[in-house]
């Protein structure tokens, strides 16, 4: 299993029209090889948050899906 990671970042909506998402930077993912989208279980403030796909956003950023 990969290593657990925690990442301080904020839960934004992109658009109101879009679900909330969490932004992650990749170098902080990095030591887990990824090379397409994965599924990763999470929590934020220590709510589960369940599974959740974690996706490239750019070069430098993935992200999450936060909606239920």
């Amino acid at each position: 299993m990969p290593k657990t990671i925690k990442v301080l970042s904020t839960v934004i909506r992109h658009n109101p029209h879009f679900a909330r998402l969490v932004t992650i930077p990749l170098d902080k993912v990095a030591p887990w090889k990824l090379t397409e989208t994965t599924v990763v279980e999470g929590s934020i403030n220590g709510i589960e948050m369940g599974r959740r796909s974690l996706k490239r956003w750019d070069d430098r950023n993935c992200w999450v899906d936060r909606s239920a």
